[in-house]
């Protein structure tokens, strides 16, 4: 049986090589403190056990806001062409993975305000894992 680190090692694996398009890193459970850079951060909700696992992970992309001038006042803005640009990357390498082993696939997905930082929005991308026992090593 699997266990929840287990999972979140396999998503890790599955999208460690985007780490070369952020300009910060990609990170289970937690974004480094005060972080300003792209990031993807990885943790899980659940994960059942018994003959068939089913889990629900989030996958959040965090990106930058664009600092704009508007009636002569600095403000922030997402940056939706990044966070759009990340997205698509993500989804290429984690939506619909079906193999004998274990599936992956993308339930939904919503662009959000970091409540942490003033100057940065995420999307956080819900992910479903399903195993079976018969495949378990």
């Amino acid at each position: 049986m699997r266990t929840n680190i287990d999972v979140l090692d396999l998503i890790f694996k599955t999208i460690q090589s985007l780490q070369a398009c952020l300009t910060g890193g990609v990170y289970k459970l937690q974004r480094p403190a005060n972080s300003n850079k792209e990031d993807i951060v990885i943790n899980s909700l659940i994960l059942s056990t018994g003959d068939i696992q089913k889990g629900t992970y989030n996958l959040n992309i965090h990106v930058p806001d664009l600092i704009i001038k508007y009636k002569n006042q600095i403000q922030n803005q997402p940056n939706l062409k990044r966070l759009n640009e990340l997205n698509e990357l993500v989804r290429n390498k984690i939506d619909e993975i079906y193999n004998e082993d274990y599936n992956l696939y993308i339930v939904w997905e919503n662009t959000l305000k970091d409540v942490d930082t003033a100057n940065n929005h995420y999307i956080n991308i819900r992910i479903q894992f399903i195993s079976y026992k018969a495949y378990f090593k």
